[in-house]
Parts: structure tokens; sequence; C-alpha cells
């Protein structure tokens, strides 16, 4: 059984459609149902989850390269632990170069600028998960 998403997904069901429906008393069953969310949510976040960190990765290397950063982090595999060390890292490169540029004016740094925050929007808007659907 390698298919985590899967698997986190079926139980998600089960607890939301066969077990909370039995449980005595709104308190327990709403934790039941919160807890099926929550896997559910987890699920779709496991099976999604190296792919966009990857992505991120890519185009926050290609902001910093045509920015003229140097010695841009590589992960050394597309391990999920691996893949987050270099995204933090790059990550700590992108603020930094984005709090220098922000309050120069001319075109460069400003399209520089507006390239980093479609970034952080873009990226924030795929980490939303999406409402499960558990019935």
């Amino acid at each position: 059984m390698n298919d985590i998403g899967m698997i986190l997904q079926r139980v998600a069901k089960k607890l939301f459609g066969d077990v909370a429906p039995k449980l005595e008393g709104d308190y327990a069953a709403g934790h039941v149902k919160l807890a099926s969310v929550l896997m559910a949510m987890a699920a779709e976040s496991w099976d999604g989850g190296a792919d966009r960190i990857n992505r991120e990765i890519k185009i926050m290397q290609s902001i910093l390269a045509d920015a003229g950063e140097q010695n841009l982090s590589q992960s050394p595999s597309l391990r999920i632990t691996d893949l987050k060390k270099t995204h933090d890292e790059l990550s700590s490169q992108i603020i930094t170069l984005q709090a220098r540029i922000e309050s120069q004016d001319n075109q460069e740094a400003i399209k520089l600028n507006t390239r980093i925050w479609q970034f952080f929007f873009v990226s924030t808007m795929e980490r939303m998960p999406s409402p499960p659907n558990l019935e």
C-alpha cells in the first residue's frame, strides 16, 4: 500500500459517511467529521505536494537567476524533505530580494517585484485545499 492519498481519502469517506452518523451527540460526530475533512485535505495535499513544491522551486530559481543571484539551491532528490529544505532556502532569498528592490522605481526592479508578488499570490492560491467530497 503506497497510495497514501487514496488511503486517506477512503478512511475520510468511511468516517464521514459511516462512523459519524452513528455516534451519539453532536460533539463526537462533529469531531469525527472534522477529522475526516482534515484527512481528505491531507490526501489532496500529499498527492500534489512534491509537484507543487518542485514547480515553485523552478519559478523561484528563474526569478533569482533573472535578478543575477548566484548559488541557487538545488534539491538533491524529489523527497519532500529535500524539496522543502531547498524551497525554504530559495524562499529566504526571494524575500531578501523582494525587500531590497521593493522601494526601487526603475523598470527592471518594478517588473521583478511584480513577478515576485505574482509568484506569492499564485503559490498561495495553489496551496488552498479544495472542498472535500465525502459523500
